[in-house]
């Protein structure tokens, strides 16, 4: 096994299809081969995000771990702030918070519904960010602060990451937040347009253009037969393919397939007759070279990194190997991409 360059920027995502008895092994695999970056996601009712990241952290020395992301609507941000900050300063201080609102069906099972939702991350972005900064608020608004102050907040501020999808949402990140958590249905389209959205956030709130990150996260089955890489990648795409499409949210709308999707109805016919064209923009298959291409593609669309989930799910010990030794070095740097090993 080769270990990839410090300049690499490919990650890996852990957790969701991936039990918690695997992430420890898997975050420790993913450092020593070279990977850049881990996030974790929280994804109702599978895998806890806070948990995943500490367990990753007690497995790892150097890389940094992500949450991508918590929701804003299960915890207080004093709450998620006081999190953050016992891994930080337990794990010097490589944890990256990220925090967006959930998944709509999976916040609806538990009854949990907010009011103008991109008001309600204003706010809580912003309190997450002060009290790991080490400020102490009091004041009542969405959220009620009572002299509230971490006892040990952040050795340094990490970066605060949002996840945004909508136009507004992805612009109130580049006004507040350091840093967009694209997710997994992220096409090289989706990935320029969300891009282009921070930057107004960005140029709004007198901030500067550079510097927002990009972590996109993308689904990868790594074969040397890309038909049978495809076929694999079909119903893990599609159940997700149906919530969005359903939902018409940018991932599907942007690239005019919304109504195809909605019209297919049932996951079973969306894995069955999605075009291999989807396939294409919504995972990286193939061969090492084809899938450096698809990653090559999604930095040239402004990903600052991808973060790969590997397929087939019970394959991710040999498919980071694998990735490590043939894919990882061709994927290509530019100075656009930027050395991202630095620390935050």
């Amino acid at each position: 096994m080769t270990a990839a360059g410090p300049t690499a920027p490919v990650g890996v995502v852990l957790g969701t299809h991936l039990s918690p008895d695997q992430t420890a092994r898997l975050a420790a695999l993913a450092e020593e081969l070279g990977f850049h970056e881990l996030w974790l996601p929280e994804d109702y009712f599978f895998t806890g995000g806070i948990s995943s990241a500490a367990t990753a952290l007690a497995a790892t020395h150097r890389i940094p771990v992500g949450l991508g992301v918590v929701s804003a609507i299960t915890r207080h941000p004093a709450l998620l702030a006081m999190e953050c900050s016992t891994l930080a300063n337990a794990y010097g201080n490589r944890l990256w918070p990220g925090i967006g609102l959930g998944a709509p069906p999976a916040l609806r099972r538990m009854g949990l519904k907010i009011e103008h939702p991109v008001e309600y991350l204003r706010e809580y972005v912003r309190g997450v960010s002060r009290l790991l900064s080490g400020e102490e608020i009091t004041e009542s608004g969405r959220f009620t602060f009572g002299d509230v102050r971490l006892a040990y907040p952040s050795p340094s501020l990490p970066p605060v990451f949002m996840g945004a999808i909508r136009a507004k949402a992805l612009q109130l990140s580049g006004e507040i937040a350091d840093g967009t958590v694209l997710g997994s249905m992220s096409s090289a389209p989706f990935i320029s347009w969300a891009v282009e959205q921070v930057r107004h956030g960005r140029v709004r709130a007198g901030r500067p253009v550079e510097g927002h990150r990009f972590p996109a996260f993308s689904f990868l089955c790594l074969r040397s037969d890309r038909a049978h890489a495809r076929a694999a990648l079909r119903p893990v795409l599609a159940p997700y393919l149906k919530i969005v499409g359903e939902a018409g949210w940018p991932y599907t709308e942007i690239l005019g397939i919304g109504e195809e999707i909605r019209a297919l109805r049932s996951v079973d016919r969306i894995a069955h007759e999605m075009p291999d064209a989807w396939i294409d923009e919504f995972a990286i298959a193939g061969d090492a070279e084809d899938c450096a291409h698809q990653i090559n593609h999604l930095l040239d669309a402004g990903a600052t990194s991808v973060a790969l989930f590997p397929v087939p799910f019970e394959e991710a010990h040999s498919t980071l190997s694998l990735a490590a030794d043939e894919l990882l070095p061709r994927v290509r740097m530019s100075e656009r991409h930027g050395d991202l090993s630095e620390e935050p």
